[in-house]
């Protein structure tokens, strides 16, 4: 059953438009082109005619001895394909008097001049013996009657009705459109066979789609052609590993949050009960207020990064993209965390080239800021930033410090939500990192130097957009 409004019925009304189109027009236009050439058969014919009778009356009766009464014996038929179209025609003498007509349209004894100009005389080319008439009625030719000693004796007149060749025209179009409807009801029915292997595939899709919907992510398209609806199955595959990902990274980062959350939250709620009920008093009340104060300023950086991360993850830092100096950016980073450095013991130097990237320079600045402080946090007395220009439009910037460097564990789980290392603060630090650099179309990578020491490298292009 065919849904009214379904892809099938669409491509049918289409091509059932598309096929009778074509009909109307290749009828309208054999039409045409078919009347033409029946007229121009019709007068190849008339004028062989002609040139036949006036040969012959050249040969045998050059004096055209003819009676003057009519005689339909000698009408003469020029076959086309179909009906015959029957021609009659007319012998003048050089007064141009009508001696002979083969039907009574024409009387004996009529002058040619008043019956001839009467039609249209068209312009004929020189090369042409013959002349060519048409009125609304009839098509005629005159073809002179020339003697042995070329000397004209008369004239041949053969003509045929219009409506004779219309007739034909007609019945011959009305043949082809009987044969193009013929077509058009084969040719339906094949449309609708290959309407459905077209639609057989977007069903797939449909449910595929719903499959996608319902969380199925497991589910795969198979694609067994090469064209573009297996380019189309193919990036739906590939969709659905990312929404697999992507769902099952955030089904993780809400139980992390949960989990991160729960804690702090269950200190405060037992710290306020107890000084509620009284069981907290003196200096133990004070002690649980400043647990209080503190997991509270705790949820609160949660919270801010929690929403760092989702306004990273869905603007894509592409919100405001700007001329941004890294050189800048960076040092004013190392500048706004002079202070942390100091308070840990930690010197920080920095080697930059001048370099300017298109980007977002609210994101550089969170990004930078939390590698950085991350480097200070875990370093024994310094943190060295360098920034490059690599080959092919990218910067690298490389933050390394003299710290015990990563474990094992850490390089494999630095950038989860809520990992944190033994110093480690929300957990969340590079997790935004990683984030914003992906946002940037760059990478992100951590590893232990040689020499000592954890090294975070960071590779941007110079257009966030690239």
């Amino acid at each position: 059953m065919i849904r009214f409004h379904s892809i099938t019925s669409r491509i049918l009304a289409t091509y059932f438009v598309v096929v009778l189109c074509s009909i109307i027009i290749t009828a309208l236009a054999f039409h045409s082109i078919l009347y033409n050439d029946l007229e121009r058969r019709a007068v190849m014919g008339l004028s062989r005619q002609s040139k036949d009778i006036a040969a012959g009356l050249a040969r045998h009766n050059p004096n055209l001895d003819l009676s003057l009464e009519r005689t339909d014996q000698q009408q003469i038929a020029v076959f086309f394909p179909g009906p015959p179209i029957v021609s009659q025609y007319l012998i003048a003498n050089p007064e141009r008097v009508i001696i002979y007509s083969s039907s009574a349209q024409f009387a004996a004894g009529d002058n040619l001049t008043e019956v001839l100009p009467k039609w249209d005389n068209n312009a004929t080319p020189d090369h042409v013996p013959f002349r060519v008439f048409r009125s609304g009625t009839f098509i005629a030719v005159e073809e002179n009657i020339v003697s042995r000693d070329d000397v004209i004796v008369g004239s041949v007149v053969s003509y045929a009705e219009i409506s004779a060749l219309k007739t034909l025209n007609r019945d011959i179009v009305a043949l082809l459109f009987k044969s193009l409807v013929i077509a058009l009801a084969v040719a339906i029915p094949v449309a609708l066979l290959l309407s459905r292997q077209l639609i057989k595939p977007i069903n797939s899709l449909r449910e595929y789609a719903r499959a996608i919907a319902q969380r199925r992510f497991e589910v795969r398209l198979k694609t067994n052609s090469a064209d573009e609806l297996a380019e189309l199955a193919q990036t739906f595959n590939e969709m659905a590993v990312q929404l697999e990902r992507y769902d099952a990274g955030f089904r993780h980062f809400f139980q992390s949050t949960s989990h991160e959350l729960k804690t702090p939250l269950m200190s405060i709620q037992g710290y306020a009960e107890g000084i509620r009920d009284g069981i907290f008093t003196g200096s133990q009340a004070e002690q649980g207020l400043e647990v209080i104060s503190r997991e509270c300023q705790r949820l609160k950086g949660i919270v801010e990064e929690m929403i760092n991360i989702t306004r990273y993850q869905f603007t894509e830092g592409k919100d405001r993209l700007e001329q941004c100096a890294v050189k800048q950016v960076m040092s004013d980073t190392i500048e706004s965390l002079n202070g942390y450095a100091a308070e840990n013991g930690v010197a920080v130097s920095a080697d930059l080239q001048e370099i300017e990237i298109i980007s977002n320079s609210e994101q550089l600045r969170r990004l930078f800021s939390n590698v950085l402080a991350n480097g200070i946090r875990h370093a024994a007395s310094q943190v060295e930033v360098k920034a490059r220009i690599l080959p092919d439009k990218w910067v690298k910037i490389s933050v390394a410090d003299d710290g015990p460097g990563f474990t094992p564990q850490d390089l494999e789980h630095a950038f989860d939500y809520f990992y944190k290392g033994p110093q480690g603060h929300t957990g969340l630090g590079l997790s935004i990192a990683k984030i914003i650099v992906e946002a940037q179309h760059g990478e992100i990578k951590i590893m232990n130097r040689r020499e000592g020491g954890a090294l975070v490298q960071i590779t941007l292009p110079f257009s966030a957009s690239a």
